[in-house]
């Protein structure tokens, strides 16, 4: 029964052996359309998937670049706080921008402020992994301050 099935399956589907152009193959009602073949429908999935590609690939490439700029926040703000420690220390304005370059992600804008006693160091930088696809303003930032420390050892 269940070779019958098949060979009739093949036969349907036009897998059996070539039949002479004038044969009309004969299939049981209901056969073609649960095989998916129902007249008008070949090449739909092709073209389904053809719509559906570039979405798909936007949508990766939109998860991609946020999770980048995740990454790049919690590193500007790593550098920011490193920057800001390296100043309240008392380190010279050359060492504070390096340390905090060091540890920003890169092409990030560093920018150091001064003031009295306090200091506030600033790192800000655009989306690396697909950074054209996100609008100008969007941008990982972070700023900290510090108090500076006092120079000489109180006695």
């Amino acid at each position: 029964m269940m070779a019958l099935r098949r060979r009739l399956r093949a036969t349907c589907q036009g897998l059996a052996r070539p039949r002479p152009p004038n044969h009309v193959a004969s299939c049981p009602p209901g056969v073609g359309e649960r095989l998916g073949e129902r007249l008008g429908e070949h090449g739909m999935v092709t073209a389904e998937f053809a719509v559906v590609l570039p979405a798909v690939v936007l949508v990766l490439a939109l998860s991609l670049g946020a999770l980048g700029l995740a990454l790049d926040q919690i590193r500007c703000v790593d550098a920011a706080r490193a920057g800001a420690r390296a100043a309240s220390r008392g380190d010279s304005d050359g060492a504070v921008i390096l340390v905090t370059r060091r540890a920003a992600p890169s092409e990030a804008l560093v920018s150091m402020a001064t003031s009295g006693d306090f200091v506030q160091v600033s790192v800000v930088s655009r989306p690396r992994v697909a950074g054209s696809l996100f609008p100008a303003w969007l941008r990982a930032s972070s700023t900290a301050s510090a108090a500076r420390e006092p120079s000489d050892p109180p006695q």
